[in-house]
């Protein structure tokens, strides 16, 4: 979240509004050193990933981007960031790196838009050939019988 001095990542802190949820990436040594050592407790959440609902909107947080995530195919969002604008949208995903948004956070509503114009990506049983699903029934059955056999 921040690449700075704790102290100037605190006073850009003390201005930002709402539920701040820190997902973690690969420069946050200066995020961890305000939770830790300057008890800044002005966040919701620290974590790798994060899974929330929004408007009734579930939506998975992750530093890194994803070609899938929990529910990807059912209409949940993915936001992330790391790529700085070199990752194009997948499914209904994109990078909402502030260095994408003229380092200003994106709201809600503006990712709301930007997702409306993503499509959902297609995956289930009506979206393959029927012998296709017919075999992954019949992985899935294998799996189930090998897990009985094993006593889990």
């Amino acid at each position: 979240m921040f690449m700075c001095a704790p102290g100037y990542a605190k006073s850009i802190l003390n201005r930002l509004n709402g539920n701040i949820h820190v997902v973690l990436g690969n420069h946050d040594k200066t995020t961890l050193r305000l939770t830790k050592t300057h008890n800044v407790k002005k966040f919701a959440s620290v974590s790798e990933t994060k899974y929330i609902t929004i408007e009734g909107q579930k939506i998975f947080m992750c530093h890194y981007a994803l070609r899938t995530w929990r529910a990807s195919y059912h209409g949940s969002w993915a936001l992330f960031g790391h790529s700085h604008g070199r990752m194009p949208p997948f499914g209904k995903s994109f990078d909402v790196g502030v260095d994408c948004w003229n380092y200003y956070p994106i709201s809600f509503e503006q990712v709301q838009r930007k997702m409306d114009k993503l499509e959902l990506l297609p995956f289930g049983d009506e979206d393959m050939p029927a012998s296709e699903a017919d075999r992954l029934k019949q992985i899935a059955l294998e799996h189930k019988k090998n897990d009985k056999s094993l006593g889990t």
